[in-house]
């Protein structure tokens, strides 16, 4: 998130250094896409998705731009390695946290020194300044009681594994697979004429459809071919979500 003149992570250092491992181990060092980045951290591509790309690019875990993303030279070694002077590295390049940690160097950062820095390093309003202090306050003492304990990342990166495959397996105990493919059900709703009526200056004849994919909860009225081919990417999309072959 932006903080006046500076930007700072919207997370935890702790939070980000496991999404970097999970996309380290998913995309194995190669050119990344942000469906390739959204499937690593069990996420849609979403502002969210943004936010996280831009986090962990402030603490040199991850570069490129638009749809080409790779990890760094820096996150290959540090996950690599698994050396807990690499997350003291990366927490020290946010230059907010870099900045008050060299300043007050061996002095407790307190609520009132993260205040008094947003107004003269960020350079935020006094009134903006303490809209923000507690969020920026809490998020980098979250960080840096993180970062300086000296974590084994060994330990640290099976339990993100471990957390995450078990999210997983909820994630597919909560929605099983269906046990057979979708399908589309075209009804004629009640009391509507199917026809309009010679009367009507013989107008062309139209059929009035509602359309129904199953295993949703959506129904889609069908009027004319551009709501058909809606309903038919929806069909698809539905397919492929769910992991088999749909066809119209």
């Amino acid at each position: 998130m932006r903080i006046g003149k500076t930007g700072i992570p919207s997370q935890n250092q702790k939070r980000l250094i496991a999404d970097g491992y999970l996309i380290f181990e998913h995309c194995n060092n190669r050119q990344a896409t942000k469906q390739d980045l959204a499937d690593s951290l069990g996420i849609g591509i979403t502002g969210s998705l943004n936010q996280k790309i831009g986090d962990l690019k402030k603490i040199g875990i991850l570069k490129g731009q638009e749809n080409s993303f790779r990890e760094t030279d820096f996150a290959l070694e540090m996950y690599t390695k698994k050396d807990p002077e690499h997350i003291v590295t990366s927490f020290k390049r946010i230059p907010f946290y870099g900045y008050i940690l060299g300043k007050y160097n061996g002095t407790p950062i307190t609520y009132d020194i993260v205040l008094k820095e947003l107004i003269e390093f960020a350079k935020l309003k006094p009134e903006v300044a303490n809209s923000q202090v507690d969020r920026v306050y809490r998020l980098f003492h979250e960080s840096e009681e993180f970062v300086f304990s000296k974590p084994n990342l060994e330990e640290f990166f099976t339990s993100v594994k471990e957390e995450t495959k078990g999210k997983q397996i909820g994630k597919e105990v909560a929605n099983p697979p269906p046990t057979s493919k979708p399908r589309l059900e075209f009804h004629i709703p009640p009391n509507e004429p199917v026809l309009k009526s010679e009367s009507d200056n013989k107008k062309p004849m139209e059929k009035k459809f509602v359309l129904t994919v199953l295993y949703r909860d959506e129904i889609i009225p069908v009027i004319d071919e551009e709501s058909y081919r809606f309903a038919e990417y929806l069909f698809k999309k539905l397919g492929k979500e769910l992991g088999i072959k749909s066809e119209l």
